[in-house]
């Protein structure tokens, strides 16, 4: 009988102090601290420089030229499979909020197309030219100091920018 009744508070004192209760989402809304304006102003970071890859014992320069994507061509060739479950959070400005008890995730993504020129540095030599890239920056979080960008290409090659400042990028990795 003691089990029990123990059995019967514990499990009365977990559901009353369920994170829902206590600090879930509810209907209310994040406030970001940045827009559109400042997705687009952190991308221009990429393409106002060059960047340099080591890769198969070569020094490699990448050029870029990205801007925002509208609806109409999001993801005409790649596309990764988890986005694929976001698909109305693509649009301009459009934000997807989802939400499980107290753990909510407030996320923000700018569709992204673009190209990249790739010259070997040693030799000066154009490896590719005007690859058309596809991808997106995802923001996690109501701050721009964690935006990611994810670039693809047609032979689904990616290509990897990381910001943990909101004002500029780091390559963490380039396939080509």
């Amino acid at each position: 009988m003691i089990k029990k009744t123990f059995t019967y508070i514990t499990f009365t004192a977990l559901w009353l102090v369920n994170p829902i209760y206590l600090g879930g989402c509810f209907d209310t809304e994040a406030e970001f601290s940045f827009g559109e304006a400042e997705m687009l102003t952190l991308l221009d970071t990429i393409n106002e420089q060059s960047w340099t890859v080591e890769q198969d014992d070569s020094s490699y320069e990448l050029t870029f030229s990205l801007e925002q994507a509208s609806s109409d061509n999001r993801y005409e060739g790649a596309s990764l499979d988890i986005m694929d479950s976001f698909a109305s959070a693509y649009a301009c400005s459009s934000r997807s909020f989802a939400a499980e008890a107290s753990a909510c995730i407030d996320d923000t993504f700018l569709p992204i197309i673009g190209t990249v020129t790739i010259v070997e540095t040693e030799t000066d030599t154009i490896v590719a030219e005007d690859i058309s890239l596809e991808g997106e920056m995802l923001v996690i979080g109501t701050s721009l100091n964690n935006a990611d960008v994810l670039l693809r290409t047609v032979d689904e090659n990616t290509i990897n920018f990381r910001s943990s400042d909101g004002k500029t990028f780091t390559l963490n990795s380039a396939e080509w």
